[in-house]
């Protein structure tokens, strides 16, 4: 075996089974070549190799070490597995965003095939291949194919939504998409309305933030503080305090125009890291919400 043969074996994972990180094998496959050839050329020498013993058995070499690395993070993993295999078999880049998928999304790649012709829905996946076409008429339009954990789909993406969303359609870009379901005898496509990162789902559809205070734990300086907070995260997005009282009452106070805010992971950490306990809760516009 040459060695592109050997790398792509370690990259598809063929050789975990000696218990060794993929890291360390990659980082030692060129010394672990060397030696192996060295190995070689001695059985093929007529004369007694250098490593022979007088009774015609072969000396202990030893083998080259593996350095002591950490293994390379999950998406690095993934990634050499889908460059080696075509796919990817340890796990899914996708697992990382379930909470966002749940969150954000009304289908999914299997489900979206029972949906009616022209129903609008949200879906979202990770860019597996993208093609863009122009019209007689000079728009670009894009084909790209979007991936979840249960298969794919194409989405057609026309120049008004590709014109805001280039950067967004490359391979291996996550994205979550709305728009409306075409079908036909053949095939169920989804004609994009409008596609964001991933990343940005809780900022850019959150419709409203709720803030659930344990009523015995909150008091003046907790909620003056909340205030600070507030002001430092100006946004768009309505936010709520819900004072939990005793037997799980519930007392919902809509805060004033200015304190809207913008919500994200930087807002639900300082908020969290105030009170002590998962407080903040994001309702998606048109979907169920979600408590961090």
């Amino acid at each position: 075996m040459n060695k592109r043969v050997v790398e792509s074996l370690i990259k598809c994972g063929a050789f975990d089974i000696t218990g060794d990180r993929r890291s360390q094998m990659m980082t030692a496959l060129e010394d672990v070549l060397e030696h192996g050839q060295l190995l070689q050329r001695e059985r093929s020498d007529p004369q007694m190799g250098l490593f022979s013993s007088g009774g015609g058995q072969e000396q202990d070499m030893g083998h080259p070490s593996l350095p002591d690395i950490e293994e390379w993070r999950e998406k690095q993993l993934l990634g050499f597995e889908k460059e080696a295999l075509g796919f990817w078999i340890t796990g899914h880049p996708l697992t990382r965003f379930s909470k966002t998928l749940e969150q954000f999304t009304n289908t999914d790649t299997l489900a979206v095939l029972d949906a009616g012709d022209g129903e609008s829905v949200r879906l979202g996946g990770i860019v597996t291949n993208s093609k863009t076409i122009q019209t007689k008429r000079g728009d670009l339009i894009a084909f790209v194919t979007v991936e979840d954990l249960n298969g794919s789909i194409e989405v057609v993406v026309f120049s008004s939504v590709y014109a805001v969303s280039t950067d967004l359609l490359e391979d291996d870009s996550f994205i979550l998409t709305e728009g409306r379901v075409q079908k036909d005898e053949n095939s169920v496509k989804l004609i994009a309305d409008s596609i964001i990162s991933m990343e940005r789902a809780e900022e850019l559809w959150t419709a409203r933030v709720h803030f659930n205070l344990d009523a015995s734990r909150t008091n003046r300086d907790i909620l003056s503080e909340l205030n600070d907070i507030l002001r430092r995260h100006p946004g768009s997005s309505r936010a709520f305090i819900n004072l939990i009282l005793p037997e799980k009452a519930q007392t919902i106070i809509e805060l004033p125009d200015e304190l809207r805010i913008q919500p994200g992971p930087a807002l639900r950490r300082d908020v969290n890291g105030l009170v002590g306990y998962p407080a903040v809760e994001t309702v998606c516009s048109g979907r169920n919400n979600n408590r961090f």
